[in-house]
């Protein structure tokens, strides 16, 4: 389980970086954005990972009756940027009461004010959760009657190429297999954890996109440029010793005529309280 401070630590780092990089979480948002646009209305929104502020600065362009908005990130550094970037444009009105908190959700969560949201957002966060389960039953109790929840995550076959050719590496060298790409909860999972803390009205769209890089290499770099590393801190991406054949094996295996293949899985869901 990725150590919270660790996490922070990598985001920071690549603040700058993040969003010239961050192109599958920018599509991410963009859909979560198209899911439920005409489908409610809302005013007190909490925005859960708000990163750099790419979905923030859409949701108060394109959300005229908000009164208030809340973004939140563990990230200091992020939230600097996305408070900055907000705080400068001319592009959207601010609502009456926007604030920027920079908090680790799972303990923010467990004594924000009950019923002080009626929608409840976040874009490629939920994934980094230690108990998704509890925290579900906490936003649930933030949720306003009849409030919504949106998010979207990353689902079990994101990187199978990765995942796999890691662990034919370590069959090949006769070595024990290590795990270096986080584990993403299944849909199922997910479902049954927003059922057990009280959501109903379940809706999933799960989807996948692919990008190509042209080396194995390049992909990495992509994934470390944006602070996810697919690795934990234990692990890492493991010595030359692993880390060249594995990548040899991941362009033998599924390189195509557009370069070398990234997959994400992603589930977006909606809930309501």
């Amino acid at each position: 389980m990725p150590n919270k401070l660790h996490i922070q630590q990598r985001f920071n780092r690549k603040a700058s970086s993040y969003n010239q990089h961050a192109i599958v979480q920018k599509q991410m948002a963009d859909q979560l954005l198209q899911s439920f646009q005409s489908e409610f209305s809302f005013s007190q929104a909490l925005e859960i990972g708000c990163g750099t502020g790419y979905l923030t600065q859409k949701m108060l362009a394109h959300s005229p009756s908000l009164q208030s908005y809340t973004a939140l990130d563990l990230a200091d550094k992020m939230l600097t940027q996305t408070e900055q970037a907000i705080r400068e444009s001319q592009q959207f009105m601010i609502p009456t009461a926007l604030q920027f908190i920079c908090a680790d959700i799972e303990e923010w969560a467990k004594t924000a004010s009950e019923s002080s949201h009626d929608l409840i957002l976040s874009n490629a966060c939920f994934q980094w959760l230690h108990y998704p389960q509890k925290t579900l039953s906490f936003l649930h109790r933030i949720l306003q009657p009849e409030g919504h929840l949106l998010f979207s995550t990353f689902g079990p076959l994101t990187f199978h190429e990765l995942h796999e050719s890691y662990a034919a590496t370590y069959a090949n060298l006769g070595e024990k297999a290590r795990r270096h790409i986080l584990r993403f909860e299944s849909c199922s999972a997910w479902t049954s954890f927003l059922k057990n803390a009280g959501f109903q009205n379940i809706k999933v769209h799960a989807y996948s996109i692919t990008l190509y890089y042209s080396t194995v290499l390049d992909f990495l770099r992509s994934i470390k440029e944006i602070g996810a590393t697919v690795s934990s801190p234990t692990h890492g991406l493991g010595d030359r010793r692993f880390l060249l054949p594995m990548m040899n094996y991941y362009k033998d295996m599924f390189q195509k005529d557009q370069g070398i293949p990234a997959t994400y899985e992603i589930f977006l869901f909606t809930a309501q309280k």
